[in-house]
C-alpha cells in the first residue's frame, strides 16, 4: 500500500545510530528512498543493511556535519546521484553536562559546531534546491532541553534552544516557498549517546557518570517511539513535536512564573 513517504528522498544526518537510525528504519518501512550520513562508516553500513532488508533504496556517505567542506561534498553527491531531497532531517548531535565556568571553550565550540552549525550547514546546502522546486519538508531535531533549561546543562541547552528558535524563524521565512518546517523535541531517550556524554566540573566524576547512566537507563522513551512520533508530526505538518512527558512538562512550564520554575529546576 502506498504511503505519504513512498519513493520520497529522505536525507538523515546522524543516521547511523540512535534516533537517526530509528528514523531511517521507519522511513524504509514506508517505502522511502534514503540517504544516510554520519561519521562512523561501519555503523552506517549496518544501518543501511537493516533498511535494505525492508526493500528500501539506501545510500550512505561518511561526513562530519560540523565540517562545511565535507557537507558540500555530500550535497553535491546527493544532488548528482539522487536529486533534491523531499525531506531533510537534521538530526546529528552530541550531549554535554557541566557548570558553565568549568566547561572548556573548546567544548562550547564543539557543541555549537555540531548541534547548531551542523543544522545550518544542512540547510544552507540543501534548502536552495528545495526552495527552487517549491516543495520539501525540513525536520530539525532539538530536545526537551531546548524548551526548559535545568542546571548544569547550559552548554547543551544553549544549542538546543538555538535549534528551536532557528526552526521557528525558518518556518515563517520559507513557508511561502512551499517548504514546511518541523522541530522535534524529545525528552530523554535511551540511545547509545548515553555512552558518549561528556561531563565537566560539578557534573563530572563517578557520581555524575552514575546519574547520567541512570537517567538514560530509566528513560521512558525509545528511539523507535521518537521516530514514530516524528513521522506522525511530518504527516500533520506540526511546527513542533513534543515527545514524552519531559517535553510536555517543559513546554507548559515555560508558561509558569520564572521564580517558580527557578525553584523547581534548582532542585534537579
Amino acid at each position: 500500500m502506498a504511503t505519504l513517504f513512498a519513493d520520497k528522498l529522505v536525507v538523515i544526518t546522524g543516521g547511523s545510530s540512535g534516533i537517526g537510525r530509528a528514523l531511517a528504519y521507519a522511513f524504509a518501512s514506508e517505502g522511502a528512498r534514503l540517504v544516510l550520513t554520519a561519521i562512523n562508516e561501519a555503523r552506517l553500513s549496518d544501518a543501511a543493511k537493516e533498511c535494505a532488508q525492508l526493500g528500501a533504496s539506501v545510500s550512505t556517505y561518511a561526513a562530519d556535519v560540523s565540517d562545511f567542506e565535507q557537507m558540500q561534498g555530500l550535497s553535491a553527491k546527493v544532488s548528482k546521484e539522487h536529486g533534491t531531497p523531499d525531506i531533510l532531517i537534521n538530526n546529528a548531535g552530541v550531549v554535554m553536562a557541566g557548570d558553565l565556568v568549568s566547561v572548556e571553550l573548546e567544548d562550547w565550540r564543539r557543541l555549537f559546531d555540531i548541534n547548531v552549525m551542523g543544522v545550518v550547514h544542512g540547510l544552507k546546502l540543501f534548502l536552495p534546491d528545495m526552495t527552487a522546486r517549491g516543495s520539501g519538508h525540513v525536520v530539525n531535531v532539538s530536545s526537551a532541553a531546548g524548551l526548559m533549561a535545568p542546571p548544569l546543562m547550559s552548554t547543551y541547552c544553549a544549542t538546543k534552544f538555538a535549534v528551536v528558535g532557528l526552526s521557528d524563524s525558518l518556518r515563517r521565512e520559507v513557508g511561502r516557498h512551499g517548504i514546511k518546517v518541523t522541530c522535534v523535541c524529545p525528552g530523554t531517550t535511551d540511545t547509545p549517546i548515553k555512552d558518549k556524554v561528556k561531563l565537566a566540573g560539578k557534573a563530572s566524576g563517578e557520581r555524575g557518570q552514575n546519574r547520567v547512566r541512570a537517567m538514560f537507563d530509566n528513560a521512558d522513551l525509545t528511539a523507535e517511539h521518537v521516530a514514530k512520533k516524528t513521522l506522525a508530526g511530518i504527516r500533520k505538518n506540526d511546527p513542533i513535536v513534543l515527545i514524552g512527558k519531559e517535553a510536555q512538562l517543559a513546554w507548559w512550564a515555560r508558561r509558569l512564573p520564572s521564580k517558580l520554575t527557578d525553584r523547581l529546576l534548582g532542585r534537579v
